[in-house]
């Protein structure tokens, strides 16, 4: 399974909620909307898997 899949299932067990924001950090989404449509369409072809979680 994703780590972004497993963290966002913690968060939500944990609160309650998760926003969008969470959501598009865990999958290592671009802030900016003119970078993030490209990275959506990845997603969309199977192109793309988010980012290893940084541990310390």
């Amino acid at each position: 399974m994703w780590p972004a899949v497993t963290a966002l299932a913690a968060e939500l067990f944990r609160d309650g909620e998760i926003g969008h924001q969470a959501v598009t950090a865990a999958l290592g989404l671009p802030s900016s909307d003119i970078e993030t449509s490209p990275v959506l369409s990845m997603i969309k072809a199977g192109m793309w898997s988010p980012p290893k979680p940084v541990t310390a």
